[in-house]
C-alpha cells in the first residue's frame, strides 16, 4: 500500500510538470526536475501507517484489550521511519543518517517478531519436530522455517542500500 501511495508523487510530477513532455515520451530526470516529488513520496509513507495505528487505538478503545496498544506501537515505530528519513534528506550531518538507520532497524525488528510471534503464532510450542512452531500446523515444518527466515530476509534487504551510500548508484542520491 505504501509503495503505490508513494509512487503517485512522481506520476504527478510527471503529467503535471511544466517542463515534462510525456506526450512525446522522452525521458525526464525526475530526481532533478521535480524536488517536490521527494519530500512528497517520503510523506506519503505516512498515511498506510498512520491509518493502522489509529485502527489499533480505536480498537483499544472498543475492547480495552492493551495488546492493541502495543501494536498501535509498532505501526507507531514505523511511522517514525519516513520522519526521520525527511529530517535526514535535508541535513547534511551523519548523526542523522545514524540516528535513520537505528530507527528502521528498531522498526524493522519490532515488525518481524510481531509477525513471528502474534500474526503467525510461531516460537510458542516446543515439542519434538516442532520445535518453535504453533502447536497446530498445517505445512512441514520446513515451510514454517523457511517462511520465517525469508520474511526476516526480505525485512532486512534494505540494508544493502544503505551500503551503497555514497557510491553513484545508491538508492538515498535520489534525494
Amino acid at each position: 500500500m505504501v509503495t503505490p501511495l508513494q509512487n503517485f508523487a512522481f506520476m504527478t510530477c510527471y503529467f503535471l510538470g511544466r517542463d515534462q513532455d510525456w506526450k512525446t515520451s522522452t525521458k525526464s530526470n525526475l530526481e532533478e526536475e521535480c524536488i517536490v516529488a521527494n519530500y512528497l513520496y517520503i510523506s506519503l509513507g505516512f498515511i498506510p501507517y498512520w491509518w493502522r495505528m489509529m485502527q489499533c487505538v480505536r480498537k483499544y478503545y472498543d475492547s480495552g484489550q492493551k495488546l492493541n496498544l502495543v501494536n498501535a506501537g509498532k505501526y507507531f515505530s514505523d511511522l517514525l521511519v519516513p520522519a526521520i528519513a525527511l529530517k535526514f534528506v535535508k541535513s547534511q550531518y551523519d548523526l542523522w543518517f545514524w540516528i535513520y538507520l537505528g530507527v528502521h532497524t528498531w522498526a524493522t525488528t519490532y515488525s518481524y517478531i510481531w509477525d513471528i510471534y502474534m500474526d503467525w503464532g510461531l516460537m510458542r510450542c516446543f515439542e519434538p519436530g516442532k520445535m518453535c512452531l504453533r502447536p497446530k500446523i498445517n505445512y512441514k515444518p520446513n515451510f514454517y522455517y523457511w517462511a520465517a527466515f525469508s520474511n526476516f530476509i526480505l525485512r532486512y534487504l534494505y540494508i544493502l542500500g544503505l551500503f551503497a551510500l555514497g557510491k553513484p548508484d545508491s538508492l538515498f542520491n535520489e534525494f
